[in-house]
C-alpha cells in the first residue's frame, strides 16, 4: 500500500518521505543577518541611509577573502558578485558615488535596468523578465546579493492587498531559491509607527513581513548622547525565521566628496559604531525615545557606577552589561551616563569586541587571549587587519595619518601630541573619537635589529605589518612559476597601500626595504 501512496505514477498529491530529503545547513553571507536563497526587507524612514547602507553590505562582500572585507561584528564576508536594480536613485551620481565611498570593488557589481528583447531594449519588468534574470545570474557566476531599491516597484498592483503581494513576492522567493542568491529589497515605513511593534512598521501589505525570512528595521537615534550633532541611525532585525533577532548596530552617515567628472560627487558612506543589546523593539524605543530626560538620582547613579567599575582599566561591554544589570541599573541610563562622564567606546584591532575606558591615555588595551581573560574577557582575536588602518580619519586639520607624519616612531592620537609615550600604546582617531590600539611588544630579536636599524618604525609597528604580510603570504595561491621576489614584494605593497594613510615617499621607501629583507619570510 505504501508504495501504491508515495509513489509518482497516476495522478494527486505526491508524498515524499522525510526520511528522503536532506537536511541542509544556511548558507550565511553575514551570520544571522543575511542568507543567501532567502529574502531579505530593509525598511527605514527617509533620510536614515538605507541605500548607503546596502552599498556598505556590497561593498564587503566585493572584497569579501580580504581585509576590507570585514562586517559590522568583525566577521570575515565571504567573496561574491552584486546586482544592483533601483528605481529611486540615478546610477551616475547617486549609486555609483556610494558604492565607491564604501569601498566597493565594482568590477563585482552589475547595475540592472533594461531588457534586451527582438534587438529592442525596454526597462526590467520583475514580472516577465525573472527567468532571464536566473539564467544571467548563473552564467555570471558567484553573484551573491540582489538589491532591489524599492521592493514595492516589484508589486504590479496595489500593495496593500496581501493576495496581490504574495502573488508577486512570491517568484522572487523561487528565484532566491534555484540561484542561491540573498535578495535585499529596500522600503519605507508607515508614517507614525514609532513605538509600535518592528514588524508592523514595514510600510504597505504585511505579506511584506511574512514572505520574507529576515526584516531590517532603521530608525533615527534622536538622543544625540555624545552631544556632538552627528545624526546617528540603529539597526534591528525585526524578524527572522533563521536565527536569533537580540541585538542590533548602530551607525551613522558621513558625507565625503569624492572627484568625479565634471567635479565633485557629494555622496555619504556608513560608518559603524558599537553593537547595541536588547530585543528589536527596546533598541528602537530607546534611540526614538532618547530625547526623553532620564531622573537626575539614576543617571548620577549611572555615573558613580561607571566612574568605579572603569577607574582600574578598560572592560569589554559585554562584562559592563552583565554588570549592570547585577546593580539593578537600565543599560540606556548607563549608556547615557557614559556619555555624560565621557567614556570612550572602541574596538581593539583584531578583536570583535567592544570596550570602554575613561581614560584612554592613561589604560591599556590586551593583547593576547591570555591577557583579555585576565581581565575577564574571554572573546577571540582575528587577524590583526582584519579591520585595516585604511578606515581611520584624523580628527580637525591633524594629518589624516595613523603613523604619524611628525614623528614617525610614534603612533599616537593627534589629541595628544606631545603626551603619549613611546612603548606600547597605539592610537588611532576615528570620527572625533579616540580609538586606542596597543601592541604588547614581543622581546623577538628580530623585531628590536628591524626597530634600531630603521629608527623610523617601533616594534609595535613592525609586528603588525609583519603580521599582515605573513597572513597574505600564507593564504596566497601558489603557482610553479612564482617568482618569490615579486611574490613578497607586491605583498609588501598591498600592506603599506592599505594600512598606510601616509605621503611621506622615503617612510614608505624604508619601510618597504626592511619588511623585504626581513628574516620572518626565511622560515616560511
Amino acid at each position: 500500500m505504501f508504495p501504491t501512496i508515495f509513489g509518482n505514477q497516476g495522478n494527486g498529491p505526491v508524498l515524499s518521505p522525510a526520511s528522503d530529503i536532506p537536511m541542509l545547513s544556511i548558507v550565511w553571507l553575514w551570520k544571522f543577518w543575511l542568507a543567501r536563497g532567502k529574502l531579505h526587507i530593509l525598511a527605514g524612514p527617509p533620510s536614515t541611509g538605507k541605500t548607503t547602507l546596502a552599498m556598505a553590505l556590497a561593498a564587503t562582500i566585493t572584497n569579501g577573502g580580504t581585509e576590507r572585507g570585514v562586517w559590522p561584528d568583525g566577521t570575515l564576508a565571504r567573496f561574491g558578485r552584486i546586482v544592483i536594480w533601483t528605481c529611486e536613485d540615478a546610477h551616475e551620481d547617486t549609486v555609483i558615488p556610494r558604492l565607491e565611498a564604501a569601498g566597493a570593488n565594482r568590477n563585482h557589481v552589475f547595475m540592472l535596468s533594461e531588457t534586451s528583447e527582438n534587438g529592442r531594449r525596454r526597462p526590467f519588468d520583475f514580472g516577465r523578465d525573472l527567468p532571464r534574470l536566473e539564467a544571467k545570474v548563473k552564467e555570471l557566476g558567484d553573484v551573491a546579493l540582489i538589491i532591489i531599491d524599492s521592493i514595492a516597484q516589484v508589486v504590479s498592483g496595489n500593495s496593500n492587498s496581501n493576495t496581490q503581494v504574495r502573488k508577486d513576492l512570491d517568484p522572487l522567493v523561487v528565484f532566491a531559491e534555484r540561484t542561491g542568491c540573498a535578495i535585499l529589497g529596500l522600503t519605507h515605513v508607515n508614517k507614525g509607527s514609532k513605538k509600535k511593534d518592528p514588524l508592523d512598521r514595514v510600510n504597505g501589505s504585511t505579506a511584506f513581513g511574512a514572505v520574507a525570512r529576515l526584516v531590517w528595521i532603521v530608525a533615527r537615534d534622536e538622543s544625540d548622547r555624545s552631544g556632538d550633532g552627528v545624526s546617528r541611525s540603529v539597526l534591528v532585525r525585526a524578524k527572522s525565521n533563521l536565527g536569533p533577532t537580540d541585538g542590533g548596530l548602530s551607525y551613522q552617515i558621513t558625507p565625503i566628496d569624492l572627484p568625479a567628472q565634471g567635479g565633485v560627487a557629494n555622496t555619504s558612506k556608513i560608518e559603524w559604531g558599537e553593537p547595541l543589546p536588547g530585543a528589536p523593539k527596546d533598541i528602537l524605543d530607546d534611540a526614538e525615545g532618547g530625547s526623553a530626560p532620564v531622573g537626575d538620582d539614576r543617571k548620577q547613579d549611572g555615573m558613580d557606577f561607571l566612574s568605579e567599575l572603569l577607574s582600574v582599566g578598560p572592560m569589554p561591554s559585554e562584562e559592563i552589561r552583565v554588570r549592570t544589570e547585577n546593580a539593578g541599573l537600565s543599560w540606556a541610563t548607563v549608556r547615557r551616563a557614559a556619555d555624560a562622564i565621557g567614556v570612550n567606546k572602541y574596538r581593539p584591532l583584531g578583536m570583535k569586541n567592544w570596550w570602554w575606558a575613561l581614560d584612554c591615555g592613561q589604560q591599556a588595551w590586551p593583547q593576547s587571549t591570555a591577557q583579555a581573560g585576565a581581565m575577564g574577557f574571554s572573546g577571540g582575536f582575528g587577524s590583526g587587519a582584519a579591520f585595516g588602518f585604511g578606515a581611520a580619519y584624523a580628527a580637525g586639520s591633524e594629518p589624516k595619518s595613523i603613523w604619524s607624519t611628525a614623528s614617525p616612531t610614534q603612533w599616537r592620537s593627534p589629541h595628544q601630541p606631545q603626551a603619549t609615550p613611546l612603548g606600547d600604546t597605539a592610537w588611532i582617531s576615528k570620527n572625533g573619537e579616540q580609538v586606542e590600539q596597543v601592541e604588547q611588544v614581543e622581546q623577538v630579536e628580530q623585531h628590536e635589529q628591524v626597530a634600531s636599524t630603521a629608527d623610523r618604525m617601533d616594534a609595535g609597528m613592525w609586528k603588525h605589518m609583519v603580521d599582515c604580510c605573513l597572513t597574505r603570504y600564507q593564504s596566497r595561491a601558489r603557482r610553479v612559476d612564482d617568482d618569490e621576489y615579486q611574490v613578497r614584494e607586491s605583498i609588501v605593497d598591498y600592506v603599506l597601500e592599505t594600512n598606510v594613510e601616509l605621503v611621506d615617499a622615503e617612510w614608505i621607501a624604508s619601510a618597504k626595504s626592511l619588511l623585504l629583507q626581513g628574516e620572518f619570510w626565511r622560515k616560511q
